[in-house]
């Protein structure tokens, strides 16, 4: 009998119990489980619970669950698996990512808008190394933080800069946590409920940075993703196997804008979760 049945769901993580007296003594008792982030295993959640009982956490991306007894001794680790949990998006990438890489055939990646590292389709190819990639953040301490989960990773690349789609001085807006630091104002008006900070930086071109070995590009900056994409030449388009970016801050007929542009530029196209891929 399973004393312990951890599942992972569109919902989130569920972790039940059933009882734990026939395996753990009254000084082991009550068991702690963990929720813990897989990239810098930061306990992002702990509670502690008993026989026959549930506990949920509202969100499984990238997250691993620990279970210790009550004296600290570990009973089981379950890790989040990009085959097993992963959704489409994750593993339309890595298993495309996967198959070059058994092949032969070398993959370079530009993430633009990566945060800090700890979520994002791209993560587990650059974890398993499948990909040379460039990652680009624009606020500074997330862009701090990327670099130090990641400053092992001989395949990537990091670029502390803002990107727009013809480049120059922008205002760039920053606030709170920074998942939704914007060029567009709108957007962290809508989304941002701590102070906003707004500054001119200089950016870089997107085109520029899509040399003619990039073969996918994965994109999160905040109402922007749709410019950048159709700034690209039908010379570049033809390299890309993938395009993956966000489409949560743009607006119906810029969603259908840039499917239609992409479907017309021989991609196929499929959108969850906020996240829309476009693959050859």
């Amino acid at each position: 009998m399973k004393m312990i049945n951890i599942s992972y769901n569109l919902d989130g993580i569920r972790v039940e119990t059933k009882d734990l007296g026939d395996f753990l003594c009254e000084s082991e008792l009550p068991i702690q489980v963990q929720f813990v982030q897989s990239v810098t295993k930061k306990i992002l959640w702990s509670v502690d619970t008993g026989s026959n009982s549930w506990v949920s956490f509202p969100n499984q991306e990238m997250i691993n669950v620990i279970v210790n007894d009550n004296i600290g001794n570990k009973i089981t680790e379950y890790y989040w698996d990009i085959v097993e949990h992963g959704n489409y998006i994750y593993k339309k990438l890595w298993f495309t990512l996967n198959r070059n890489y058994n092949m032969g055939k070398p993959n370079h990646g530009v993430v633009i808008g990566t945060h800090n590292g700890e979520f994002g389709e791209w993560v587990p190819v650059a974890i398993d190394k499948l990909s040379n990639i460039i990652l680009v953040e624009a606020s500074d301490k997330q862009y701090n933080e990327l670099v130090e989960n990641y400053s092992s990773y001989e395949n990537l690349k990091f670029i502390n800069q803002l990107v727009t789609k013809d480049g120059g001085e922008t205002i760039f807006y920053e606030g709170g946590k920074g998942y939704t630091n914007t060029v567009v104002k709108r957007v962290i008006d809508y989304w941002e409920t701590e102070p906003i900070t707004e500054t001119v930086r200089e950016s870089i071109k997107f085109s520029e940075l899509i040399t003619p070995d990039v073969n996918w590009i994965h994109t999160d900056v905040e109402g922007i993703d749709f410019e950048l994409i159709m700034s690209l030449t039908d010379e570049q388009l033809t390299h890309l196997d993938i395009i993956i970016y966000e489409y949560n801050n743009s607006s119906d007929e810029d969603r259908e804008l840039i499917n239609n542009f992409l479907i017309k530029k021989g991609f196929q196209t499929y959108r969850e979760g906020g996240v829309s891929i476009a693959f050859k």
